[in-house]
């Protein structure tokens, strides 16, 4: 050590604010030209500082390149632009040490589809098991709710619907939105009226979350399936309503909006294809990006019929009233039923749109696509194709019904794929999450793929998927005969 500290003294005291230094035993003079600080050593080590998630977290105001040992998740992580972000000595493996199952709950039913909705909002997750049976009810369906305390995902509540009664399907479809939380129930019985859905309204109160009130389509009526989709910015939300009739037109489908006004969700309107809409085209899959811009898209239809009108319309909102201002349609579509606006995911000024059934090449029956629009002014009007995703050949052991795009989500620009009909190493079904990077203005895709290790068929894995401030939230419905699991990456 003496020889060690004398060595670097002597670099430290030549003056010149350029020095190189170089940490090392005696013997081994030579330092690399491009290296200002250099240590070596045949027997030892470089041990930077270590330290529990936590504390890692607590750091003020980190610098960006600033490096630690998170003695948690047992990685080294580097602070960047995008925050903290674990180092990766393998991008080509899938990331199997990070991906943190929930301990699935005692109380879930077998086939209660846990995993089937999930959502994850800062510190706080909610995983829907849709057809879970509660009180000896079949498929009335629970929600369960996890809060993170700095160091691992923890369960506070199972949330279910105070008047719920079997079939509801309560926890097909959740959403977080600061202190509130919003659930679907669509097969709910609305008096007379099977099937007509509802969504249950959750306010929360530090760590917990309390039953506010139920929502209902202003004239929904039977087998319209309100509460399918939710989407919610602001103090706006919009419900999908996919089987609902216009007219004379079977499960044309709608959305219908609801605005916060002080301290309740009230309707404001109900929105659907006022030309060209016709039965079976099941529109009633919303996004809504802010105030004033929404996209609807379809659902995916089990009738004869096949699925809806592979279009998305384009919402603008003037004067309190939403406004159809454009259509978009696939640029190249295969055939006629593809589930072009299955899901959506926006960063900047580009919209990426799932579709499900699309035929990646033509012969490559379901495997599934997502396209890239890009918005060319300022109205909504106009919206240019630039890219189209699809997975890799080389990942795939059967590429057909692989339902690649059924799933988008993103933050920053970071953006994962679902193709939850995927086979992995022989298991059919078993599902995958592909990782893309936003990179010159064009999705790359990454070397990483989320799997669940094991390869066991049927898990559907990736069929729900969620992301906030570093956190993936995946769904694996169904796992263990549809009993279902949910799966934690950080990123």
């Amino acid at each position: 050590m003496k020889h060690l500290y004398t060595f670097l003294a002597a670099l430290l005291l030549m003056g010149n604010a350029n020095a190189q230094i170089l940490i090392t035993t005696p013997g081994d003079t030579v330092l690399h030209p491009s290296a200002m600080l250099e240590v070596k050593s045949p027997v030892r080590g470089f041990l930077p500082p270590r330290m529990s998630s936590l504390q890692r977290r607590a750091i003020a105001n980190p610098a960006e390149g600033l490096m630690v040992f998170d003695s948690t998740w047992q990685k080294v992580y580097v602070y960047t632009r995008s925050g903290w972000r674990p180092l990766s000595f393998d991008a080509a493996a899938n990331n199997y040490s990070s991906l943190t199952p929930f301990s699935r709950p005692g109380s879930l039913s077998v086939g209660g589809g846990y995993g089937f909705s999930v959502d994850v909002e800062d510190d706080f997750a909610m995983v829907g098991a849709f057809s879970d049976s509660v009180n000896g009810q079949p498929g009335r369906g629970t929600v369960y709710c996890y809060v993170y305390d700095g160091e691992n995902w923890n369960p506070t509540q199972e949330l279910t619907a105070p008047d719920g009664k079997a079939g509801d399907n309560y926890g097909a479809k959740v959403v977080i939105h600061g202190e509130w939380a919003f659930v679907g129930a669509t097969k709910a019985d609305i008096d007379e009226n099977v099937d007509q859905g509802s969504v249950y309204v959750y306010r929360r109160d530090g760590n917990l979350w309390s039953y506010h009130s139920k929502l209902l389509g202003g004239n929904a009526t039977t087998g319209d399936f309100f509460g399918s989709d939710l989407s919610v910015v602001n103090n706006t939300l919009v419900i999908g309503s996919p089987k609902d009739d216009i007219g004379a037109n079977q499960d044309q489908g709608s959305v219908y909006v609801f605005s916060l006004q002080g301290n309740s969700w009230v309707q404001t309107q109900k929105l659907f294809t006022q030309t060209g809409g016709a039965a079976t085209d099941l529109f009633g899959k919303p996004y809504i990006v802010n105030d004033s811009l929404l996209f609807v898209g379809n659902d995916v239809s089990t009738s004869p019929y096949g699925l809806c009108q592979n279009a998305i319309y384009v919402y603008a909102k003037s004067g309190g009233v939403w406004t159809q201002r454009a259509k978009i349609v696939a640029p190249d579509p295969v055939d006629a039923f593809e589930s072009f606006g299955y899901s959506f995911h926006m960063v900047g000024q580009r919209i990426m749109v799932g579709a499900v059934f699309h035929n990646t090449p033509a012969s490559n029956k379901d495997r599934g696509g997502v396209y890239v629009f890009e918005r060319t002014d300022t109205t909504g009007f106009t919206w240019n194709f630039v890219q189209k995703l699809a997975p890799p050949d080389s990942r795939q052991s059967d590429p057909f019904g692989d339902y690649f795009g059924n799933f988008i989500s993103g933050e920053g620009d970071q953006m994962f794929v679902s193709a939850h009909f995927e086979d992995v190493n022989g298991a059919t079904d078993q599902g995958a999450v592909y990782t893309y990077r936003l990179v010159n203005g064009s999705w790359v895709l990454q070397p990483t793929v989320f799997t669940r290790p094991g390869y066991i068929s049927g898990e559907v894995f990736g069929f729900a998927t969620a992301v906030s401030k570093g956190w993936l939230l995946i769904g694996a419905y169904g796992r263990n005969q549809g009993t279902g699991e949910a799966f934690f990456i950080k990123l």
